[in-house]
């Protein structure tokens, strides 16, 4: 994957992330859960691949909704 490539992918998940997080700010602590959302990396020179967990909040009512 070129430079370039990677840089994209990190904008996209870095606005997935603050997307997730502006949504969730306003909601009472009592309405969120904690899950874990997966997202596959790969390496600089495409050797390495791996899962990597990461721990989100989101609505404990409708947690696939954003802001639910």
């Amino acid at each position: 994957m070129k430079t370039k490539e990677k840089f994209n992918v990190f904008l996209l998940l870095l606005a997935i992330f603050n997307f997730f997080a502006v949504s969730v700010h306003g909601q009472n602590l009592a309405e969120l859960k904690q899950v874990k959302v997966y997202f596959h990396f790969i390496g600089t020179e495409g050797l390495e691949s791996k899962v990597i967990p990461l721990k989100r909040k989101v609505s404990a009512k409708a947690p696939a909704i954003s802001g639910g």
